[in-house]
């Protein structure tokens, strides 16, 4: 009786492929494309025939079945669909240093319409674009903006770093210090004009410098002066646009309050319409204190403005440049961190960027120097060009593949852990407050819902990285329940043995969490 129900499955899986066959293997439909359902009508009554003779085989096959969930273990891959329409996402994948030539895009932009990611960070540079005085030459940026918009992904622009050309203009990299002389702010002032002149129809989103705290002569007053001339300048020209402020170093909770308490003396609060932080954190999960404490300096004067993580990621070599590279870093570790702190933003409804596309290399004289290798791309030392793949690019592939516009947090969820099968030598791990982090989604295509869940409170590897628990959660019926691993982008139903409704709750039996995020859902998600 299976083997029929096989052949017939397979013969209307048949019928449903037309010219757009790769884009119905997707995991599920964007709305804005599902009027690509339309092209499968002529094909209805046929499968009104087929649905019949198909009920009828799996109705004798579920007749031993329990309150008709499946019988037999199912397992797969998930697709890693590109869908070449601009939605929009939660995440931003980081194309920074570019300014700088520190990476080349167009050895990697061909790898950015896979990694499902809608929006795309980029830095203006306004000494590359201005080397001599008065005179601005924008091929280098035309070619990137122009080449991330053909491949449906929206550029945000940062207007960032000071220009050596002029006495009292600033430095030009990381942790220098802003333009401050009359002639320097006056040549900045027509650099920004003439970029969001230039840019006005194709770029909407822009961030005022970069990491202005990270420099601790840099005064916070300064740099609200340089954002007040900067945005009002592009509110003249773009009034509809987006400015993002701060691009904070860490959290920069003392530089972001003299920063607002300036910015509300002289009634320009109004300017702000995001702040953007930078959380550095070997464990992601432990950074939301200090973004509470951002998002409370941030309502003082504002229930408006947004904070978002700007610009965040993970080493996948021990040796290594910048931020986090006093740790023991892997491309496993790197995978798995990646993960927790994208998944770790949506559960707090906080917009989200990913450093970075690919390695890079600072060199001497800048603020640190040697190989970066917070990138999902492998980048060949010898000239720049993509290696490999890492992990993290795949498990990005694997996570943008799921949660896209049409995924909706459940304000929560009611569960309870039962940990007395966890092991004495783990009991460590549960002593952190962050150990288990659990949030539900809903899809509103397959009208599922479903959770994301993983240990928290360590680094990634830890000594022990799987606990065995009980896990009940209400309110959350999965009929057909799936383990989806967004690591590998494996899935696996759950044994029946293991799992059991009651009303609208599920119980898991013996239910190994991972130190990375996996799904429980229906299978309904996958097919």
């Amino acid at each position: 009786m299976a083997w029929v129900s096989g052949v017939l499955m397979h013969y209307l899986a048949v019928l449903h492929l037309d010219n757009d066959t790769a884009l119905k293997r997707q995991l599920r439909l964007p709305a804005t494309v599902v009027a690509h359902k339309d092209k499968l009508k002529m094909y209805n009554e046929m499968k009104h025939t087929l649905f019949l003779l198909i009920g009828l085989v799996i109705l004798g096959s579920c007749a031993n079945e329990k309150d008709g969930m499946q019988k037999e273990q199912q397992s797969g891959f998930l697709d890693n669909p590109f869908t070449p329409i601009m939605d929009m996402n939660n995440w931003t994948i980081g194309c920074e240093v570019l300014d700088r030539d520190f990476a080349n895009y167009h050895m990697y932009k061909q790898y950015l319409d896979s990694l499902g990611c809608k929006t795309g960070r980029l830095q203006a540079g306004w000494a590359k674009t201005e080397q001599t005085k008065g005179v601005y030459d924008f091929k280098w940026l035309d070619e990137i903006v122009d080449d991330m918009l053909s491949r449906k992904i929206r550029p945000w622009l940062q207007l960032s770093y000071g220009n050596p050309i002029y006495k009292g203009g600033g430095d030009r990299s990381l942790g220098g210090g802003f333009p401050t002389s009359k002639e320097a702010l006056q040549a900045w002032d027509n650099w920004v004009r003439a970029t969001v002149t230039r840019y006005k129809d194709k770029i909407d989103y822009w961030e005022v410098w970069n990491e202005g705290n990270l420099n601790t002569n840099n005064d916070p007053s300064v740099y609200a002066d340089l954002y007040i001339r900067t945005s009002e300048i592009i509110r003249q020209i773009q009034p509809q646009s987006q400015i993002s402020a701060l691009a904070l170093s860490q959290h920069g909770i003392e530089f972001a309050d003299q920063f607002f308490e300036y910015l509300d003396s002289v009634n320009k609060i109004n300017l702000v319409d995001e702040v953007t932080y930078h959380p550095y954190e070997v464990t992601p999960e432990k950074s939301y204190t200090g973004a509470n404490e951002l998002k409370e300096i941030i309502a003082k004067y504002s229930s408006s403005i947004i904070l978002k993580q700007g610009e965040n990621g993970a080493p996948s070599t021990s040796k290594t440049s910048g931020a986090l590279s006093g740790y023991n870093w892997n491309e496993h570790r790197q995978a798995k961190w990646v993960l927790r702190r994208m998944l770790s933003d949506l559960g707090h409804d906080m917009p989200s960027q990913v450093f970075t596309i690919i390695d890079f290399n600072y060199p001497a004289g800048e603020f640190t120097t040697g190989w970066n290798t917070k990138g999902l791309l492998k980048a060949d030392r010898s000239n720049g060009s993509v290696e490999y793949k890492k992990k993290s690019f795949v498990a990005v592939q694997n996570l943008t593949s799921v949660f896209d516009n049409q995924i909706e947090r459940l304000d929560k969820v009611d569960y309870s852990i039962d940990i007395s099968k966890v092991k004495s030598e783990s009991q460590y791990l549960l002593q952190e407050d962050n150990f288990f982090s659990l949030y539900g989604y809903k899809d509103s295509e397959s009208q599922t819902s479903f959770v994301v869940l993983w240990l928290g409170g360590e680094q990634a590897d830890i000594d022990t990285d799987t606990l065995t628990v009980d896990l009940k959660i209400n309110d959350l019926k999965i009929k057909n329940p799936v383990l989806i691993d967004l690591l590998s982008g494996s899935y696996q139903t759950i044994s029946l043995n293991n799992y059991s409704i009651d009303k609208q709750s599920v119980e898991i039996k013996n239910l190994p969490i991972t130190d990375w995020p996996r799904l429980i859902a229906d299978i309904k998600l996958v097919k």
